[in-house]
């Protein structure tokens, strides 16, 4: 998509913020990043903009957070500021 550097940007200076707080992000934080509508329509979540084309829109449709440690991932089958995220256990 040609706004992923918009994005990219977003998630950067978010996590940048994020960082000044001396504590490390948590997954929550991570899901209200993933849902935030900031520079719509160049959002993290991305929702299709009605000025474009139908063959041009875009939308997020899915998200998924991985906690590498304790090998969990949640997914949000949707745009991530209305799906809720589920638990999937992945662990062996």
């Amino acid at each position: 998509m040609p706004d992923s550097a918009v994005r990219l940007q977003r998630l950067r200076a978010a996590m940048t913020v994020q960082a000044m707080t001396g504590k490390p992000p948590t997954l929550d934080d991570f899901r209200i990043l993933l849902a935030d509508h900031a520079d719509y329509p160049n959002s993290v979540c991305a929702h299709p903009d009605p000025a474009d084309h139908p063959r041009e829109q875009g939308a997020t449709i899915a998200s998924v957070l991985m906690d590498l440690n304790t090998r969990q991932l949640w997914l949000a089958a949707g745009h991530p500021c209305q799906a809720p995220y589920e638990l999937l256990d992945v662990a062996l």
